[in-house]
């Protein structure tokens, strides 16, 4: 039987690995703040989606201005 293709490139092993790696990202970054499940309950739903659209909102300008030119990347390697 031939593996299941989310994409052309991407089996269902690999998708379930990224998912993965990325939860445990997740958890040690919350473990790094000292963020509990409590705590999360306490602050509420509203500033954790202010938060992460103000993440987006700076990742994203922070690629456009790196695609753009504006900020130069350092060549790697000499």
């Amino acid at each position: 039987m031939p593996p299941i293709n989310l994409t052309p490139d991407l089996t269902l092993f690999e998708a379930l690995y990224n998912i993965a790696r990325q939860s445990l990202v997740l958890t040690i970054f919350l473990i790094g703040a000292g963020l509990t499940r409590s705590v999360l309950r306490t602050v509420g739903l509203r500033p954790m989606i202010l938060a992460l659209s103000l993440w987006v909102l700076a990742s994203v300008c922070s690629l456009l201005a790196i695609m753009s030119g504006l900020v130069p990347l350092p060549s790697i390697g000499g």
